[in-house]
């Protein structure tokens, strides 16, 4: 698994190496511009930090790299595994340079005040964007490939946000209250992530190269 993981850090590094100071500075803009400006940068940031496991994805099928990997000491199940450990990689990176740069920012008193609060939903909100992106991605990607597997993606993200979109209409018109604890969308993401795994090894094992 180590060895997988690096090579997905290699890949980062020679083919993507300055887009990996975006994040940095998408939340660094995010800190010094709080309000509406500054929470798409962080939202954007956080898209980013998801779209990096996809990007790796698809060098790996463009080289072929699958047939290769086939040849060596490596289970399915880990080569599926290595893309959910490099996005909780990422999501970690992402959650500690907020924390950080929010902190040093709010230290040295450039026009944002720290607080823990803010820093703590802005956190949650991350976490649950990347964790619900990827568990419904991937295991459309490990069973069409990646091409196909966007395409059934953007088909099913219109599905729930028109799904959402009635909820809260019906909800509105009717007058019902909806009162879900934030915690509860993480619980959730969480799950997704998690049953997502099971989902995409028991497609990637059935796929032939």
């Amino acid at each position: 698994m180590k060895g997988l993981l690096l090579k997905d850090w290699f890949i980062l590094w020679n083919q993507c190496k300055y887009m990996l100071f975006i994040p940095v500075v998408f939340i660094t803009v995010s800190v010094l511009n709080p309000g509406n400006e500054g929470l798409i940068f962080f939202l954007m940031s956080g898209v980013i930090l998801a779209m990096f496991p996809l990007t790796i994805m698809g060098f790996d099928e463009r080289s072929k790299w699958d047939n290769y990997a086939m040849t060596m000491p490596y289970s399915r199940t880990q080569l599926v595994l290595s893309k959910y450990c490099l996005t909780l990689f990422g999501m970690a990176v992402g959650c500690a340079l907020y924390f950080i740069i929010s902190l040093v920012v709010g230290f040295m008193g450039w026009g944002h005040v720290f607080s823990w609060e803010q820093t703590i939903f802005l956190l949650g909100i991350l976490v649950f964007g990347i964790l619900f992106y990827s568990g419904l991605t991937y295991p459309l990607i490990f069973k069409f490939g990646v091409e196909k597997g966007r395409i059934w993606f953007f088909a099913t993200t219109i599905l729930v946000s028109a799904g959402a979109g009635f909820l809260y209409s019906f909800s509105r018109k009717w007058g019902l209250q909806l009162d879900f604890s934030p915690v509860w969308f993480l619980v959730l993401a969480a799950i997704l992530f998690i049953a997502s795994a099971f989902l995409s090894v028991h497609f990637y094992k059935r796929r032939e190269f």
